[in-house]
């Protein structure tokens, strides 16, 4: 561990900078030392941030971004010929609409098959 931070030091200016890589190995270096080994090291980052970068690593991969609820609606071509169908022939259930709507050339998923 000690071989890697002079690497890093001797490749820096005033101030080191460090690239993904070095974090990596230095965290799972880290990982490898007891506590006691890693008090008594005078390390290039503090506690505090190795916290943050973990707590944003973390919120990084758990955040999902924010879409609305339910399907994605349909449009307006296909809901205007459903919408007539149905209006004009109340006797059709979901089924007979999904075929004619298939013979129209509208691709659409099949309705459920059996009753729950």
């Amino acid at each position: 561990m000690l071989r890697h931070r002079l690497a890093v030091l001797q490749r820096s200016s005033p101030k080191p900078a460090f690239t993904c890589r070095d974090r990596t190995v230095l965290a799972a270096l880290l990982r490898l030392l007891t506590k006691r080994h890693r008090s008594a090291l005078k390390l290039l980052v503090t506690p505090r941030t190795v916290l943050r970068r973990h707590a944003r690593l973390v919120a990084k991969k758990w955040t999902n971004p924010h879409r609305g609820p339910g399907r994605p609606a349909k449009p307006e071509a296909l809901r205007a010929p459903v919408s007539r169908l149905a209006r004009e022939n109340d006797t059709w259930g979901y089924r007979r609409i999904h075929g004619e709507l298939l013979n129209l050339g509208w691709k659409v998923a099949a309705p459920p098959s059996g009753r729950s």
